[in-house]
């Protein structure tokens, strides 16, 4: 979040829970090489990351893609 350059505006992690709460987001991608926000340990303490070989990405570890589905969307 924040774009390449880290200056992009990007939500909040209260702003981020309601855009997967209201379905307009579901997965995100983290970068290692960012500092941590409150947003990004949000992403990490409420979704799911996703394998890489799940979507044949290799990155080696330096992105991580989140499942941010609702607990409501994972019973459907």
């Amino acid at each position: 979040m924040g774009g390449f350059t880290g200056k992009t505006p990007f939500p909040s992690a209260p702003q981020l829970g309601n855009l997967i709460a209201t379905h307009q987001l579901r997965y995100v991608l983290l970068t290692h090489l960012r500092p941590t926000t409150p947003a990004t340990t949000w992403v990490k303490t409420h979704c799911k990351r996703v394998r890489s070989g799940a979507y044949g990405w290799r990155t080696r570890g330096s992105f991580g893609l989140y499942d941010c589905r609702t607990p409501a969307d994972r019973r459907g």
